[in-house]
């Protein structure tokens, strides 16, 4: 009988991006056209409210956005980085989370990547109240907003 362990170490989710330094796993990743621009996302749910740890999740995005693995992996060209969507279903998780990100010294750099919402927020519309660390509207679906 094989042994369950070393199949499950076989296993790698689709949504799973290998970089020089490890690996991450997006809950989803997406490819969208908007204004003629295409982008990939990567989804990040955030069901607790321990801001430390969703900011060390959010900090393992950093080498594999400086290595271009994601236009690797889904073999995208010259695609952009894609942006990654960080929904929270605490309002204060995310408050913090914010807080910390701007504090922190590497993702602060690159803010522009990251944008946040609430979960209530998204499941309204899941093209509007996207938003950067620094609260600052981000129209990353600005073409599918009715």
């Amino acid at each position: 009988m094989p042994n369950p362990e070393q199949h499950r170490r076989s296993l790698v989710s689709a949504t799973t991006i290998f970089h020089r330094t490890g690996k991450l796993t997006p809950d989803a990743i997406a490819k969208f056209e908007a204004g003629n621009v295409t982008r990939l996302v990567a989804v990040e749910i955030h069901h607790n409210d321990r801001s430390g740890r969703i900011i060390e999740q959010l900090e393992n995005y950093l080498p594999a956005l400086q290595d271009h693995a994601f236009a690797l992996r889904y073999r995208t060209g010259d695609l952009k980085p894609p942006f990654v969507l960080s929904v929270f279903d605490e309002a204060g998780a995310l408050k913090a989370t914010k807080a910390r990100f701007l504090e922190h010294p590497e993702l602060s750099k690159a803010k522009g990547g990251f944008l946040f919402a609430s979960l209530q927020a998204v499941r309204k519309s899941i093209v509007a109240d996207w938003h950067y660390a620094d609260n600052k509207p981000a129209p990353i679906f600005r073409n599918w907003e009715r």
